[in-house]
């Protein structure tokens, strides 16, 4: 989730998923170099990472874990990383034990 509309589409798509079977819905948001910086959140500062993710928490993460919930999904999580987005998902993928990833 990255908060563009195509990722937002893909939000939608994952709540009637995981309302329709019953299943856990995970939230991803990779922080990249460049993503940080769109947010006025720089690496070299000590915090940065802890501050980027308190502010896409308060945003688009935020607001698709508050729509799954609204919709009736039982559990949903939102996780933020940071590195390679096709990597870092795919790790999250393995370690939630995930069978569908829905992309947008």
């Amino acid at each position: 989730m990255d908060g563009s509309e195509h990722s937002k589409k893909a939000v939608e798509m994952a709540i009637d998923i995981a309302k329709k079977w019953n299943a856990e819905l995970y939230v991803i948001h990779v922080m990249t170099r460049e993503s940080a910086h769109e947010y006025g959140v720089f690496p070299e500062k000590e915090d940065f990472r802890q501050k980027y993710f308190e502010r896409v928490r308060r945003t688009f993460v935020g607001e698709a874990e508050s729509r799954a919930k609204a919709a009736g999904v039982k559990k949903v999580e939102s996780i933020c990383v940071s590195g390679h987005p096709a990597d870092e998902i795919i790790k999250v993928a393995d370690k939630k034990n995930v069978n569908l990833i829905v992309m947008g």
